[in-house]
């Protein structure tokens, strides 16, 4: 009788872990895109491997310091969601782990891009699962101009010609404020992000001429369209107010929504004739981190590497127009997206993945502080570039000499 007892009671605890069901908490943005788009697929996931998928929202900017601070309490996400310039600091202070002994690491670097693998590792480790990707583009109203310009010269040229404030036409427009719309410049203009010896590349003399080409654009050629932000400058190019925008991927399903998105086309990014360079947009990459604090790794690792594959992929294109990172993208159905899906890979070979140094966070500072002060004057000073500059590398020292 006790045999049987004892017999029942193990076929009953093994029939119970048979089937328990496996917990992951992830980490994602406080956004209605990213909760509609997440939420679904984990749905699919969930039900094909006995996984139970719980989601917590913060705001983007306090995602990586939240996971630090919890991690190092032993607590925190398994996965969190983030953006590949932050692995630098995530993996200095042991926030995330790397994947390769934990997927398939050669199926996974041959569905992604060249760029999507490079930027979500480091030294051939890698620290990302990288769902999707995005970066600026150059469009252009068809409406308004033909072809698009193959060099800088040709862009200002065409916007000097297309702009007239009388009737509010504007030849070019572009958030010139943000250093993520300046850097493209610097790096058309021969500039460097950083230098060999690890020091922000701010006070070259390359970057100093593309801060004078935006100067003029602004000031000289007065073509530029009013320094009104993102949001307006898409909706008065949208209106055909604005013949050449420079804007995000995200914009994209705006402009689609809007019903005249067969007005608009993507051109690739214009050649600087002085260096033979192309302006280079910043592609950055966002996906899962498996946490090092998480106790169950391997699943974890499991469900970033599911993002990263066709079936996720092809829900995240479609319901979000999030760009996929898979090396070839099929779509289930062919849609008006894919010409932008198109364009925006092409440009993809002349694109910067974006960094991954722990420097990073002084140069951003330092280039945005730096074109907010150049564009309050009529008068290009190129002191301030070379003072802010100084400034920055001072203050980047410091913080090294410390730690």
């Amino acid at each position: 009788m006790l045999r049987r007892i004892v017999l029942s009671f193990m076929i009953l605890f093994l029939s119970f872990n048979a089937v328990a069901v496996k917990r992951l908490l992830v980490w994602i943005p406080d956004d209605e895109v990213y909760r509609r788009v997440f939420s679904p697929v984990f749905a699919i996931y969930e039900k094909k491997n006995n996984v139970k998928i719980n989601i917590e929202t913060f705001a983007l900017r306090e995602l990586k310091t939240n996971a630090i601070n919890e991690v190092m309490k032993g607590s925190g996400p398994d996965l969190l969601f983030g953006i590949n310039d932050w692995i630098g600091m995530l993996k200095d202070t042991k926030t995330i782990i790397e994947l390769n002994d934990l997927i398939d690491s050669p199926k996974f670097k041959n569905t992604i891009t060249d760029n999507a693998y490079i930027a979500s590792s480091v030294n051939d480790r890698i620290f990302l699962a990288p769902v999707s990707m995005s970066g600026l583009v150059l469009l252009y109203n068809t409406d308004i101009v033909s072809a698009p310009p193959a060099t800088f010269k040709e862009m200002v040229d065409i916007a000097v010609k297309k702009t007239d404030p009388a009737k509010g036409i504007y030849g070019l427009g572009s958030d010139y404020t943000s250093s993520y719309y300046t850097v493209p410049f610097i790096l058309g203009f021969g500039g460097k992000i950083l230098n060999d010896d690890r020091t922000i590349g701010l006070g070259s003399r390359e970057t100093i001429n593309a801060f004078r080409a935006i100067h003029d654009i602004v000031y000289k050629q007065k073509c530029s369209a009013p320094l009104v932000g993102r949001e307006t400058l898409l909706e008065i190019f949208i209106e055909g107010k604005v013949a050449m925008l420079i804007c995000g991927t995200w914009d994209l399903k705006n402009i689609i929504d809007s019903g005249k998105a067969d007005k608009f086309k993507v051109a690739m990014f214009p050649e600087v004739s002085s260096t033979g360079l192309k302006i280079r947009p910043l592609v950055e990459f966002k996906g899962l981190m498996v946490t090092a604090s998480s106790k169950n790794k391997k699943d974890a690792a499991k469900l970033a590497e599911y993002m990263c594959m066709p079936e996720a992929q092809r829900y995240f294109a479609k319901s979000s127009l999030q760009i996929p990172t898979l090396r070839k993208y099929v779509p289930d159905v062919e849609d008006e997206t894919m010409a932008y899906y198109e364009a925006f890979q092409k440009q993809l070979d002349i694109a910067y993945p974006m960094p991954k140094d722990l420097e990073l966070e002084y140069y951003w500072a330092a280039t945005s502080s730096t074109i907010k002060k150049i564009l309050k004057v009529d008068t290009f000073e190129e002191s301030i570039i070379v003072e802010m500059a100084n400034k920055y590398n001072d203050l980047l020292a410091r913080k090294k000499k410390k730690k």
